[in-house]
């Protein structure tokens, strides 16, 4: 599996700073988490006051089923200690949206 290099990571940023899915780009990119992850946040999931994202839930595709929520692949909540900078950014698009 190849990766990005730091300058390749700042590039997409950059490129993709306007784009509606940019928080979510952002997520991934400082956290970690998995694709099912990011797209199962949901706004209760955020603890503003003290930078910590709650993994409760995963977005997954079962056949049949289409897209349904499921526990996350650890069949475990965990938290996440976020940057006060993505708590600024998940502000300002719930501010501008």
């Amino acid at each position: 599996m190849q990766t990005w290099d730091n300058e390749q990571v700042k590039t997409f940023l950059d490129v993709s700073k306007d784009s509606i899915y940019f928080p979510i780009y952002l997520t991934a990119i400082n956290t970690g988490m998995r694709r099912g992850e990011v797209l199962g946040l949901r706004w209760q999931d955020i603890d503003f006051e003290n930078n910590i994202i709650y993994v409760r839930q995963s977005l997954q595709e079962v056949r049949k089923e289409g897209l349904t929520f499921k526990e996350p692949k650890s069949g475990k909540s965990r938290s996440i200690t976020i940057t006060s900078s993505l708590t600024k950014e998940f502000k300002k698009f719930i501010s501008n949206n």
